[in-house]
Protein backbone atom coordinates (compact mmCIF):
# COMPACT_ATOMS: atom_id res chain seq x y z
CA UNK A 1 0.00 0.00 0.00
CA UNK A 2 2.78 2.47 0.90
CA UNK A 3 4.17 1.74 -2.77
CA UNK A 4 1.12 2.27 -4.33
CA UNK A 5 0.88 5.71 -2.33
CA UNK A 6 3.98 6.68 -3.43
CA UNK A 7 3.66 5.62 -6.93
CA UNK A 8 0.49 8.03 -6.90
CA UNK A 9 2.44 10.95 -5.32
CA UNK A 10 5.08 10.64 -7.84
CA UNK A 11 2.36 10.64 -10.99
CA UNK A 12 0.66 13.70 -9.41
CA UNK A 13 3.91 15.66 -9.05
CA UNK A 14 5.10 15.17 -12.63
CA UNK A 15 1.59 15.68 -14.10
CA UNK A 16 2.08 18.95 -11.95
CA UNK A 17 5.40 19.86 -13.16
CA UNK A 18 4.35 18.80 -16.57
CA UNK A 19 1.29 21.33 -16.37
CA UNK A 20 3.31 23.99 -14.91
CA UNK A 21 6.14 23.53 -18.16
CA UNK A 22 2.96 24.12 -20.43
CA UNK A 23 1.62 27.16 -18.48
CA UNK A 24 5.02 28.74 -18.09
CA UNK A 25 5.65 28.22 -22.38
CA UNK A 26 2.68 29.34 -23.24
CA UNK A 27 2.67 32.50 -21.50
CA UNK A 28 6.48 32.68 -22.73
CA UNK A 29 5.50 32.64 -25.88
CA UNK A 30 2.48 35.03 -25.46
CA UNK A 31 4.70 37.45 -23.66
CA UNK A 32 7.29 37.03 -26.89
CA UNK A 33 4.38 38.00 -29.26
CA UNK A 34 3.16 40.90 -27.02
CA UNK A 35 6.61 42.26 -27.54
CA UNK A 36 7.11 41.58 -31.05
CA UNK A 37 3.74 43.70 -31.91
CA UNK A 38 4.50 46.62 -29.70
CA UNK A 39 8.10 46.87 -31.54
CA UNK A 40 6.30 46.22 -34.88
CA UNK A 41 3.47 49.27 -33.47
CA UNK A 42 5.98 51.38 -32.22
CA UNK A 43 8.06 51.26 -35.66
CA UNK A 44 5.31 51.99 -37.38
CA UNK A 45 4.66 55.04 -35.65
CA UNK A 46 8.21 56.35 -35.87
CA UNK A 47 7.91 55.21 -39.96
CA UNK A 48 4.30 57.52 -39.80
CA UNK A 49 6.01 60.83 -38.14
CA UNK A 50 8.92 60.60 -40.68
CA UNK A 51 6.48 60.47 -43.39
CA UNK A 52 4.11 63.30 -42.23
CA UNK A 53 7.44 65.20 -41.78
CA UNK A 54 8.20 64.60 -45.38
CA UNK A 55 4.76 65.03 -46.99
CA UNK A 56 3.50 68.43 -47.30
CA UNK A 57 5.00 72.37 -48.97
CA UNK A 58 8.24 73.54 -49.89
CA UNK A 59 8.20 76.78 -51.80
CA UNK A 60 10.27 79.91 -51.43
CA UNK A 61 9.58 83.23 -53.64
CA UNK A 62 9.17 81.36 -57.25
CA UNK A 63 8.93 77.65 -56.41
CA UNK A 64 6.33 76.20 -54.98
CA UNK A 65 6.71 71.57 -54.31
CA UNK A 66 3.50 69.54 -53.08
CA UNK A 67 4.47 65.82 -52.06
CA UNK A 68 1.58 63.84 -51.17
CA UNK A 69 1.01 61.14 -49.23
CA UNK A 70 0.18 58.95 -52.63
CA UNK A 71 3.57 59.49 -53.55
CA UNK A 72 2.52 62.61 -56.32
CA UNK A 73 4.58 65.47 -56.48
CA UNK A 74 3.73 68.74 -57.96
CA UNK A 75 5.71 71.47 -58.53
CA UNK A 76 4.78 75.11 -59.71
CA UNK A 77 7.28 78.20 -60.41
CA UNK A 78 7.39 81.11 -61.99
CA UNK A 79 9.42 81.09 -65.07
CA UNK A 80 11.60 83.98 -65.51
CA UNK A 81 10.43 85.34 -62.04
CA UNK A 82 6.57 86.19 -63.62
CA UNK A 83 3.83 85.27 -62.13
CA UNK A 84 2.26 85.34 -65.61
CA UNK A 85 4.29 82.74 -66.35
CA UNK A 86 4.19 80.12 -64.03
CA UNK A 87 4.53 76.48 -65.30
CA UNK A 88 3.27 73.81 -63.60
CA UNK A 89 4.81 70.13 -63.63
CA UNK A 90 3.32 66.57 -62.24
CA UNK A 91 5.28 64.05 -61.17
CA UNK A 92 6.08 61.08 -58.25
CA UNK A 93 8.68 60.72 -55.91
CA UNK A 94 10.35 58.40 -53.58
CA UNK A 95 12.69 58.22 -50.93
CA UNK A 96 16.07 56.89 -51.92
CA UNK A 97 18.13 57.08 -48.79
CA UNK A 98 17.18 58.77 -45.15
CA UNK A 99 17.00 62.37 -46.07
CA UNK A 100 16.81 62.08 -50.08
CA UNK A 101 13.79 62.43 -52.00
CA UNK A 102 14.16 61.64 -55.74
CA UNK A 103 11.41 63.27 -57.19
CA UNK A 104 10.41 62.24 -60.67
CA UNK A 105 8.71 64.36 -63.63
CA UNK A 106 9.71 62.51 -66.49
CA UNK A 107 6.19 62.11 -67.80
CA UNK A 108 5.57 65.81 -67.30
CA UNK A 109 7.78 66.62 -70.63
CA UNK A 110 8.41 70.15 -69.70
CA UNK A 111 11.30 72.48 -68.64
CA UNK A 112 12.18 72.86 -65.24
CA UNK A 113 13.86 76.41 -63.83
CA UNK A 114 15.84 75.27 -60.14
CA UNK A 115 18.87 77.49 -59.29
CA UNK A 116 20.59 78.45 -62.41
CA UNK A 117 18.95 81.21 -65.03
CA UNK A 118 18.85 78.97 -67.67
CA UNK A 119 16.20 76.97 -69.32
CA UNK A 120 16.56 72.94 -70.01
CA UNK A 121 14.84 69.96 -69.70
CA UNK A 122 15.04 68.22 -65.97
CA UNK A 123 13.60 64.75 -66.00
CA UNK A 124 14.20 64.21 -62.19
CA UNK A 125 14.81 66.50 -58.86
CA UNK A 126 16.09 65.82 -55.79
CA UNK A 127 15.05 66.93 -52.14
CA UNK A 128 17.17 66.76 -49.55
CA UNK A 129 16.33 68.41 -46.15
CA UNK A 130 14.63 71.75 -47.56
CA UNK A 131 16.82 72.00 -50.57
CA UNK A 132 15.82 71.14 -53.99
CA UNK A 133 18.90 69.78 -56.30
CA UNK A 134 18.67 69.78 -60.30
CA UNK A 135 20.98 66.73 -60.21
CA UNK A 136 22.96 63.91 -57.78
CA UNK A 137 26.36 65.76 -59.46
CA UNK A 138 25.61 68.90 -58.23
CA UNK A 139 24.91 67.56 -54.71
CA UNK A 140 27.79 65.81 -54.72
CA UNK A 141 30.05 68.47 -56.19
CA UNK A 142 28.16 71.10 -53.83
CA UNK A 143 26.71 73.41 -56.73
CA UNK A 144 24.68 75.86 -54.92
CA UNK A 145 23.73 77.65 -57.97
CA UNK A 146 22.00 74.19 -58.97
CA UNK A 147 19.86 74.86 -56.26
CA UNK A 148 16.70 75.90 -54.47
CA UNK A 149 16.22 76.76 -50.86
CA UNK A 150 12.83 76.43 -49.67
CA UNK A 151 10.61 76.69 -47.09
CA UNK A 152 8.44 73.92 -45.22
CA UNK A 153 4.95 75.51 -44.66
Amino acid sequence: MFLINKMVKHKVVAIVTIVALVIASGGYILLQNHLEKKKAEEALEVEIERLVDLIGTYKNDNITLKLSVDNTALITYKKDGSSWNEVSCRGYWSEKYEGLIEIDFSQSLKDIYIGREKRYYCSTLYLVGNTLWESMSSIKSQDYAACEYLTKE
